[in-house]
Protein backbone atom coordinates (compact mmCIF):
# COMPACT_ATOMS: atom_id res chain seq x y z
CA UNK A 1 0.00 0.00 0.00
CA UNK A 2 1.16 3.46 -0.97
CA UNK A 3 0.14 6.32 1.01
CA UNK A 4 0.45 10.20 0.13
CA UNK A 5 0.15 12.73 1.80
CA UNK A 6 -0.15 16.22 -0.44
CA UNK A 7 -0.99 19.85 -1.44
CA UNK A 8 -7.00 15.10 -4.76
CA UNK A 9 -19.30 3.57 -8.03
CA UNK A 10 -19.65 3.55 -12.18
CA UNK A 11 -18.12 1.58 -14.39
CA UNK A 12 -16.31 2.74 -17.68
CA UNK A 13 -15.26 1.18 -19.73
CA UNK A 14 -13.59 3.23 -22.77
CA UNK A 15 -16.94 4.30 -24.90
CA UNK A 16 -20.02 2.93 -22.32
CA UNK A 17 -21.24 2.68 -18.91
CA UNK A 18 -21.18 -1.18 -17.74
CA UNK A 19 -22.99 -0.90 -14.36
CA UNK A 20 -24.60 1.87 -12.43
CA UNK A 21 -23.39 2.01 -8.64
CA UNK A 22 -24.97 3.39 -5.39
CA UNK A 23 -21.82 5.67 -5.16
CA UNK A 24 -21.67 6.30 -8.57
CA UNK A 25 -21.51 9.20 -11.24
CA UNK A 26 -23.54 8.51 -14.25
CA UNK A 27 -22.16 8.54 -17.80
CA UNK A 28 -24.52 10.66 -19.34
CA UNK A 29 -22.98 13.34 -15.92
CA UNK A 30 -19.39 12.44 -17.53
CA UNK A 31 -20.91 13.13 -20.81
CA UNK A 32 -22.64 16.05 -20.60
CA UNK A 33 -19.46 17.87 -18.09
CA UNK A 34 -17.40 16.94 -21.31
CA UNK A 35 -19.79 18.50 -24.00
CA UNK A 36 -19.66 21.90 -21.89
CA UNK A 37 -15.95 21.61 -21.94
CA UNK A 38 -16.15 20.58 -26.04
CA UNK A 39 -13.25 17.63 -25.99
CA UNK A 40 -13.63 14.38 -24.87
CA UNK A 41 -10.13 13.05 -26.36
CA UNK A 42 -6.34 14.95 -25.70
CA UNK A 43 -2.98 14.11 -27.06
CA UNK A 44 -1.83 12.21 -23.47
CA UNK A 45 1.68 13.98 -24.90
CA UNK A 46 0.03 17.52 -24.69
CA UNK A 47 -2.73 17.47 -22.24
CA UNK A 48 -3.22 20.81 -20.28
CA UNK A 49 -3.81 19.47 -17.12
CA UNK A 50 0.19 19.11 -17.40
CA UNK A 51 0.37 22.63 -16.76
CA UNK A 52 -0.19 22.13 -13.11
CA UNK A 53 2.32 22.12 -10.52
CA UNK A 54 2.54 19.25 -8.57
CA UNK A 55 3.84 20.74 -5.43
CA UNK A 56 7.06 19.19 -3.40
CA UNK A 57 7.95 15.82 -3.94
CA UNK A 58 6.64 14.13 -1.09
CA UNK A 59 8.20 10.51 -1.92
CA UNK A 60 11.64 11.25 -1.44
CA UNK A 61 11.62 8.52 0.80
CA UNK A 62 10.50 5.69 -0.92
CA UNK A 63 8.32 3.35 1.36
CA UNK A 64 9.58 -0.49 2.22
CA UNK A 65 7.13 -1.81 -0.69
CA UNK A 66 8.07 0.77 -3.25
CA UNK A 67 12.31 -0.41 -2.92
CA UNK A 68 11.22 -3.50 -2.76
CA UNK A 69 9.02 -3.36 -6.37
CA UNK A 70 11.59 -1.20 -7.64
CA UNK A 71 14.40 -3.95 -7.00
CA UNK A 72 12.50 -6.30 -8.27
CA UNK A 73 11.92 -4.09 -11.70
CA UNK A 74 15.98 -4.02 -11.21
CA UNK A 75 15.51 -7.79 -11.72
CA UNK A 76 13.29 -8.31 -14.80
CA UNK A 77 14.13 -4.98 -16.65
CA UNK A 78 11.75 -2.04 -16.68
CA UNK A 79 10.66 -2.80 -20.26
CA UNK A 80 9.10 -6.24 -18.95
CA UNK A 81 8.09 -4.68 -16.29
CA UNK A 82 5.52 -2.40 -17.73
CA UNK A 83 4.90 -4.38 -20.69
CA UNK A 84 1.15 -5.42 -21.93
CA UNK A 85 1.64 -9.42 -21.26
CA UNK A 86 3.72 -8.80 -18.23
CA UNK A 87 1.35 -11.15 -15.90
CA UNK A 88 -1.78 -11.27 -17.53
CA UNK A 89 -4.96 -11.32 -15.99
CA UNK A 90 -7.22 -8.55 -14.08
CA UNK A 91 -5.70 -6.35 -11.72
CA UNK A 92 -6.93 -3.55 -10.05
CA UNK A 93 -5.52 -0.34 -8.31
CA UNK A 94 -7.76 1.55 -5.91
CA UNK A 95 -7.17 5.58 -4.84
CA UNK A 96 -8.87 7.14 -2.28
CA UNK A 97 -8.77 10.90 -1.70
CA UNK A 98 -9.40 13.62 0.93
CA UNK A 99 -10.33 16.71 -0.93
CA UNK A 100 -9.02 19.89 0.55
CA UNK A 101 -11.78 22.03 2.36
CA UNK A 102 -11.65 24.56 -0.53
CA UNK A 103 -12.64 23.06 -3.02
CA UNK A 104 -15.43 24.00 -4.68
CA UNK A 105 -18.40 21.49 -6.27
CA UNK A 106 -17.39 22.88 -9.87
CA UNK A 107 -13.84 21.95 -9.79
CA UNK A 108 -14.30 18.18 -8.35
CA UNK A 109 -16.82 17.64 -11.28
CA UNK A 110 -14.04 19.00 -13.51
CA UNK A 111 -11.63 16.55 -11.66
CA UNK A 112 -13.78 13.96 -12.49
CA UNK A 113 -14.06 14.53 -16.06
CA UNK A 114 -10.53 14.25 -16.75
CA UNK A 115 -10.46 11.24 -14.90
CA UNK A 116 -13.34 9.56 -17.09
CA UNK A 117 -11.32 11.13 -20.02
CA UNK A 118 -8.49 8.79 -19.00
CA UNK A 119 -9.64 6.01 -20.44
CA UNK A 120 -9.15 7.29 -23.82
CA UNK A 121 -6.39 9.81 -23.01
CA UNK A 122 -3.89 7.30 -21.40
CA UNK A 123 -2.00 4.66 -24.19
CA UNK A 124 1.12 3.67 -25.20
CA UNK A 125 2.55 4.56 -28.07
CA UNK A 126 1.62 2.24 -29.96
CA UNK A 127 -1.90 3.78 -29.56
CA UNK A 128 -3.18 0.73 -27.42
CA UNK A 129 -5.38 2.08 -24.25
CA UNK A 130 -3.94 0.26 -20.97
CA UNK A 131 -6.66 1.23 -19.08
CA UNK A 132 -9.88 -1.42 -19.06
CA UNK A 133 -11.94 0.30 -17.57
CA UNK A 134 -12.78 3.18 -14.27
CA UNK A 135 -14.63 2.71 -11.35
CA UNK A 136 -15.38 5.96 -9.56
CA UNK A 137 -17.61 7.33 -6.76
CA UNK A 138 -18.19 10.01 -3.99
CA UNK A 139 -18.35 9.14 -0.74
CA UNK A 140 -22.40 8.74 0.44
CA UNK A 141 -23.70 10.30 -2.67
CA UNK A 142 -26.65 8.75 -4.66
CA UNK A 143 -26.25 11.37 -7.58
CA UNK A 144 -23.76 12.39 -10.00
CA UNK A 145 -23.57 15.58 -7.73
CA UNK A 146 -20.18 15.56 -5.74
CA UNK A 147 -20.45 15.67 -2.09
CA UNK A 148 -18.20 15.88 0.81
CA UNK A 149 -14.65 15.44 0.79
CA UNK A 150 -13.99 11.92 0.27
CA UNK A 151 -13.50 10.40 -3.47
CA UNK A 152 -12.69 7.09 -4.77
CA UNK A 153 -11.90 5.73 -8.34
CA UNK A 154 -10.73 2.01 -9.38
CA UNK A 155 -8.42 1.45 -12.24
CA UNK A 156 -8.82 -1.79 -14.10
CA UNK A 157 -5.92 -2.98 -16.12
CA UNK A 158 -5.75 -6.76 -18.18
CA UNK A 159 -1.75 -7.03 -16.88
CA UNK A 160 0.10 -6.21 -13.92
CA UNK A 161 2.55 -4.91 -16.87
CA UNK A 162 -0.13 -2.18 -17.86
CA UNK A 163 -0.54 -1.34 -14.30
CA UNK A 164 3.06 -0.85 -14.44
CA UNK A 165 2.78 1.64 -16.99
CA UNK A 166 0.30 4.09 -16.20
CA UNK A 167 0.79 4.19 -12.37
CA UNK A 168 4.57 5.04 -13.24
CA UNK A 169 6.28 6.53 -10.18
CA UNK A 170 7.31 6.55 -7.38
CA UNK A 171 8.37 2.98 -9.25
CA UNK A 172 8.91 3.39 -12.36
CA UNK A 173 10.86 6.49 -12.92
CA UNK A 174 11.77 6.48 -16.71
CA UNK A 175 9.55 8.34 -19.21
CA UNK A 176 10.06 6.22 -21.61
CA UNK A 177 7.83 3.72 -19.48
CA UNK A 178 5.18 4.84 -18.00
CA UNK A 179 2.02 6.99 -19.27
CA UNK A 180 2.28 10.93 -19.18
CA UNK A 181 -1.25 11.38 -19.35
CA UNK A 182 -2.16 9.36 -15.95
CA UNK A 183 1.43 11.40 -14.53
CA UNK A 184 0.18 14.64 -15.72
CA UNK A 185 -3.71 13.89 -14.29
CA UNK A 186 -1.60 13.21 -10.98
CA UNK A 187 -0.15 16.37 -11.14
CA UNK A 188 -3.86 18.20 -11.32
CA UNK A 189 -4.53 15.89 -8.60
CA UNK A 190 -1.94 16.81 -6.59
CA UNK A 191 -3.32 20.59 -6.19
CA UNK A 192 -6.27 19.50 -5.23
CA UNK A 193 -5.69 16.92 -2.37
CA UNK A 194 -4.80 16.79 1.21
CA UNK A 195 -5.19 12.84 1.38
CA UNK A 196 -3.79 10.40 -1.36
CA UNK A 197 -4.08 6.12 -0.62
CA UNK A 198 -3.62 3.59 -3.40
CA UNK A 199 -2.61 0.09 -3.39
CA UNK A 200 -3.28 -2.84 -6.15
CA UNK A 201 -5.09 -5.96 -6.10
CA UNK A 202 -6.32 -8.85 -7.62
CA UNK A 203 -10.17 -9.12 -7.59
CA UNK A 204 -11.48 -12.09 -6.14
CA UNK A 205 -15.43 -12.85 -7.14
CA UNK A 206 -17.61 -13.84 -3.95
CA UNK A 207 -21.26 -14.65 -5.03
CA UNK A 208 -23.64 -13.80 -2.70
CA UNK A 209 -26.53 -16.06 -1.51
CA UNK A 210 -29.63 -15.39 -4.54
CA UNK A 211 -26.36 -15.26 -7.11
CA UNK A 212 -25.83 -19.22 -6.17
CA UNK A 213 -29.36 -20.15 -5.89
CA UNK A 214 -30.76 -18.47 -9.13
CA UNK A 215 -27.65 -20.82 -10.17
CA UNK A 216 -28.69 -23.77 -8.64
CA UNK A 217 -31.86 -23.88 -9.95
Amino acid sequence: MRKKTVQPCTLLRPSRLVRPGRLSLTLGGLLLLSACSGVWRHNPYALPIARYNAGPDTRAVPSASVEAARQFMDQVGVSQYTSPDWQPGRVREVVLLTFRDDVSAMQKQAFAQRLARLTQDSRRPDGSHPIDMIEIGWEGAQTRTPIGRHFLYILQFRSEGDRHFVMGPPIVTDPQFYDPAYAAFSAFMAGLIVDRTEYGYHPAIVPGIVARSKRAS
